[in-house]
């Protein structure tokens, strides 16, 4: 299975979408509810839908959404999740369900950047006149919190807290964080590629 997720984290790194999504769907069989596997798959539909023209792109982000539902059911408690989701909802032009995941994702995560630029996208679209998603004052909010939050790369962090869970000898915790780095998007650099794997094979 290392081998597998090391072969699709090369060809995202060439930005060889389809075949990335071939080898996730492989690694799909083997570990069908893995939230992250889940998401990885739904964001690559979704650039694919992006990247596709005529009417392939819309049964594209019916697909994003897809994965991306079945990854908020299988770790319904991970705010990021549901942030991710309301974008496939977003790029679908479903704006109200984008609205209340991106809600949700807040309950569960104050600090969820994705889940605070997607309220605040929502408030200049013609079908929030009033304020009914968001009003101006909320969004203003939203943007000073991302200011001061965003981060875009949660590998250092990853690195530095499966680190941290090795010297605490939570040796499985550290796996698992091990493969949502491996399967983050975008994928880590060569020398994190390497450490990843090195852990998951101990």
């Amino acid at each position: 299975m290392l081998e597998l997720i090391l072969e699709l984290t090369h060809h995202l790194h060439q930005k060889d979408y389809r075949t990335t999504l071939n080898l996730a769907l492989q690694l799909y069989k083997k570990t069908p509810n893995n939230p992250y596997l889940l998401r990885l798959i739904a964001t690559i539909y979704g650039i694919l839908a992006r990247e596709a023209t005529g009417g392939e792109g819309w049964s594209l982000e019916e697909e994003a959404i897809k994965w991306g539902e079945q990854a908020v059911r299988a770790a319904p408690e991970i705010g990021w999740l549901w942030a991710e989701l309301g974008w496939d909802y977003e790029l679908h032009l479903e704006h109200e369900r984008a609205h209340r995941a991106f809600r949700r994702a807040l309950e569960l995560d104050p600090c969820c950047v994705d889940a605070l630029r997607g309220l605040a996208s929502l408030w200049s679209l013609p079908e929030n006149e009033g304020g009914k998603w968001v009003s101006r004052d909320e969004m203003i909010g939203f943007l000073k919190h991302i200011v001061e939050l965003e981060y875009r790369n949660p590998i250092p962090a990853l690195h530095w807290l499966v680190n941290e869970l090795q010297r605490a000898g939570q040796r499985e915790q550290a796996k698992s964080y091990a493969l949502r780095a491996l399967l983050s998007f975008p994928p880590p650099d060569p020398e994190m590629l390497e450490f990843f794997a090195k852990v998951l094979s101990e």
